[in-house]
Formats: C-alpha cells, sequence, structure tokens
C-alpha cells in the first residue's frame, strides 16, 4: 500500500508537470499563429498601399498629360476639340504602362488580397486592354481622333478618384466627399469611356479587313482560322450588354457604399 501511494504521488506531479507545460506550449503556438497572421497581414496591406499609391500617381501623370494638350494654348492655333486629338500623343506611355500593370489587380482578387469579385475586374480590364493595345495602339490614325482621346480622359478623371480612395481605405482614412465622388463620377465617365472604345472599335474594322490584321488562314498546324473584323463585330454586339453588367454593378456598389458611410 506504502509503494502504491507513493506512485500515486509521483503519478500526479508527473501529470501536474506535463500539463503545465502542454498548455504553455499551446498557448505559446496560439500567440505564434497570432503573431504570423498580423505579420502576414500587414505585408499584404503594405503591398496593396504601394501598388495603389504607384497607379494613383501613374493615372495622376496620365490626367496631367492629357489635360495640358487640351487646355494650354497650342502653338498650331488648334482650338479645344482638335487639341483633344492630341492627347494620345501626349499621355500614351503613361496609359500603356499603368493599364497593363492593373492586370495585377484581378490577380489580387482572384488570390483573396482583397474582397472584390473577380468577374468585373477581369471585365474591365480586358475591355480595357484589348482597346488599348489591340486596336487603338496598332492603328496610327485611330490615335488622333476625338474618340481615343474622350476613352483616355474617361479612363484617367475615374481612376485619379479610385486610387486614392483604396490608399486611403487600407489606411482606414477615407473622407466621405471622397467615397462619394468615388460612386458618382462613374456615372457620366462610364458611358462616355465605353462609347469612345466602341466608337475606336468600329472605326477600326475598315483598316482591320483591308490589311487583314490579326487574320490567321488556313491551312496550318492547328486547322484553324480566325478573322479579327468578325471577332469585332462580335465585341460590338456583346459590349453594350456587359457594360450594363458593369455599370449596374456599380450602381449596386454605390447604394451600399453611400448607406454604409451615412450609417
Amino acid at each position: 500500500l506504502f509503494f502504491i501511494r507513493i506512485l500515486k504521488s509521483v503519478s500526479s506531479v508527473v501529470y501536474s508537470f506535463l500539463t503545465f507545460f502542454t498548455t504553455r506550449n499551446k498557448e505559446s503556438m496560439a500567440k505564434t499563429t497570432r503573431t504570423d497572421g498580423n505579420r502576414k497581414k500587414r505585408l499584404i496591406h503594405g503591398y496593396l498601399l504601394i501598388y495603389n499609391v504607384i497607379q494613383m500617381l501613374g493615372w495622376t501623370a496620365v490626367l496631367a498629360s492629357a489635360l495640358r494638350a487640351v487646355l494650354l494654348p497650342s502653338t498650331n492655333g488648334l482650338n479645344w476639340q482638335e487639341r483633344l486629338t492630341t492627347v494620345y500623343d501626349h499621355s500614351s506611355m503613361f496609359v500603356k504602362l499603368f493599364q497593363v500593370l492593373a492586370l495585377l489587380e484581378t490577380m489580387h482578387a482572384v488570390l483573396g488580397l482583397v474582397r472584390s469579385p473577380v468577374l468585373p475586374g477581369v471585365m474591365q480590364w480586358m475591355g480595357r486592354t484589348h482597346v488599348l493595345m489591340c486596336v487603338t495602339d496598332s492603328i496610327v490614325p485611330l490615335q488622333k481622333t476625338t474618340a481615343a482621346g474622350v476613352m483616355i480622359l474617361s479612363w484617367a478623371m475615374i481612376d485619379c478618384v479610385r486610387y486614392p480612395c483604396y490608399v486611403l481605405g487600407i489606411l482606414n482614412a477615407t473622407p466621405k466627399w471622397l467615397v462619394y465622388l468615388r460612386y458618382t463620377l462613374f456615372i457620366p465617365l462610364y458611358p462616355l469611356g465605353g462609347a469612345s472604345e466602341m466608337k475606336l472599335m468600329y472605326d477600326s474594322i475598315g483598316f482591320v479587313k483591308q490589311v487583314e490584321m490579326y487574320y490567321v488562314h488556313m491551312p496550318n498546324v492547328l486547322n484553324f482560322a480566325f478573322d479579327y473584323s468578325w471577332f469585332l463585330y462580335l465585341l460590338l454586339i456583346t459590349y453594350p450588354f456587359m457594360f450594363t453588367q458593369l455599370y449596374f454593378y456599380m450602381f449596386h456598389q454605390r447604394r451600399r457604399k453611400l448607406k454604409m458611410k451615412k450609417a
């Protein structure tokens, strides 16, 4: 009996020690997990802050160069409507760089770095980039049109509000007036930009047919043919439907965001 009591006492002491160290270990692991999670969150916020600041500065440069082309007196005696046709020449370098860079925004949504839905972002990026790189930048006469100038000004005015809104949102310092501006400016500017994009695609079709731009002829290894002019016709038919979906999504966001700010 004496030995049994000793064994029970020793067992009780060992159990107490094991319980104490196991509890401390679990608490330490939980603390480490929380620390790692906070560090990861800070890294993501830091990266998004840098990305959005870069885009904000880039689109500010686009808007500044576009407004300079339109508003400053021309040495050639052009009126402001004629100067609108020079916007692409003045700002194309910035527009191409920062529009292509915006591909990262779709990746942010796909990877869950931001809570934005993937589809509207992908649609907007693909639509803009196609008109910019495949149509306008590839067909020189289109670069000197009013449609190209209006398109760039519309994009720049939207993004010069959108990216500051993102930057201040990361810092939890977005003023109400900026949120209102972000979800109000799109009402006139989205249709202006969308109409300009469609006009540029429509005006490109004659040139595309003449030089057979981006055509793929048979026979070939893949046994595949592609007529880019028909692709443009298809886009022109579907564009209003895609635009309407994006436009009404923005109205939904406007109601939700403005209601949140009022609350």
